[in-house]
């Protein structure tokens, strides 16, 4: 059985997380992942074509359909059901935005009973 290699993937980019991807001045993609993507499609000897999403869930919301080949996402137990995830290929460091007058002036401040914080299921939620 043979096999016809692709002449083009489909990355999704999520626009969610400007550090990783945006829209650049002529309204194309741009970013870390974009990068990638040219790198991965030129390495493989096909075209990369850009599925601009605004948010990482609704790239979930797409995964197994036929709108997008590879995907760039954070790695998510609950979401291995139905995607693969390979090893990271950036780390993020995340901390907390606090005023200057908070009492909690470190995460050891914040990790005391009656300290409450504001978070979503995953780090997506917080982005839409």
């Amino acid at each position: 059985m043979s096999h016809n290699k692709p002449s083009r993937l489909r990355f999704a980019i999520n626009l969610g997380n400007a550090v990783l991807a945006h829209l650049g001045e002529t309204g194309k993609p741009a970013g870390i992942t974009v990068e990638l993507s040219h790198r991965l499609a030129t390495r493989w000897g096909v075209s990369a074509e850009f599925v601009p999403y605004p948010a990482a869930g609704k790239v979930v919301a797409d995964a197994g359909g036929e709108h997008w080949d590879i995907a760039f996402l954070a790695i998510d137990p609950a979401r291995e059901a139905t995607l693969r995830f390979t090893s990271p290929y950036i780390t993020i460091q995340g901390t907390a935005l606090v005023s200057v007058d908070s009492p909690c002036q470190s995460v050891a401040d914040m990790d005391r009973p009656a300290t409450t914080i504001n978070v979503g299921q995953t780090p997506h939620t917080i982005y839409g």
